[in-house]
């Protein structure tokens, strides 16, 4: 898939077959990756952003008892390298996604969210939902 230079915050070109203001997993992540590096004056490694989907059992058992419109389709753990002047380091944020905009509010990390929520879209594997980053890791 093609993006604008501006993909990095989250807008498809209309030719992916995507709705404006809709996003993949590794587009949603990479966003993240940006703003992170920019928000901690490190620079982001060229080709380090890999996405990794998460066990589905685990989802399944924190969703089995919850009301409609508030679950989690899915996981994934988002994982990129940055380094500045010290050394390189490897981040790892785990990235959900949630059933309704509104879950997605009430459940997100403030301080982590420092992308904008969108919906994600994982073709590969059927899923979609509103992108909610939790356990930030820096190695």
């Amino acid at each position: 898939m093609k993006y604008l230079a501006a993909a990095w915050a989250g807008v498809c070109l209309a030719s992916t077959g995507m709705a404006v203001g809709e996003t993949t997993v590794q587009g949603y992540c990479a966003s993240f990756a940006h703003q992170y590096a920019s928000q901690t004056a490190v620079d982001l490694v060229k080709d380090s952003i890999q996405v990794e989907t998460e066990p589905a059992v685990l989802r399944w058992m924190s969703n089995l008892f919850q009301p409609p419109g508030s679950r989690f389709e899915s996981g994934y753990r988002c994982r990129f390298e940055t380094v500045s002047p010290r050394k390189e380091h490897t981040v790892s944020v785990s990235l959900y996604l949630a059933e309704t905009r509104d879950f997605a509010e009430h459940t997100q990390w403030k301080d982590l969210q420092i992308i904008p929520i969108e919906h994600v879209v994982d073709e590969a594997n059927g899923h979609a939902g509103y992108g909610v980053f939790k356990y930030l890791r820096p190695d």
